[in-house]
């Protein structure tokens, strides 16, 4: 039996086969790039998609400082601080500005 499916020759073998790393890593690579598509076809550009996060973050600083959000023992204290709304709003947005988003 010289050959495998497809009728390719078995030298070939290597060529056409992927292992289950591979695979599962490709698949992650396309499901990142449909959720980034659907997200900017969501928020309208790619612009907006950008700064999603960064609004939302900053909304919950906005309920913070309404006393309707509160950070828990859980919130890293660099976050907590840049959320807190005794810290300047410029400030916190710029420093939001270099975020990059990991996913």
């Amino acid at each position: 039996r010289g050959l495998i499916e497809g009728d390719r020759p078995n030298e070939c073998a290597d060529e056409w086969r992927m292992d289950e790393l591979d695979v599962a890593a490709r698949c992650r690579e396309i499901r990142a790039g449909i959720d980034l598509i659907s997200g900017v076809r969501k928020e309208g550009s790619y612009r907006a998609y950008l700064v999603r996060e960064k609004k939302e973050l900053m909304r919950i600083r906005s309920l913070r400082a309404r006393g309707r959000a509160h950070a828990t023992a859980a919130t890293p204290r660099e976050i907590a601080r840049l959320l807190d709304p005794a810290f300047p709003r410029e400030i916190a947005w710029s420093v939001l500005s270099y975020w990059q988003d990991t996913g």
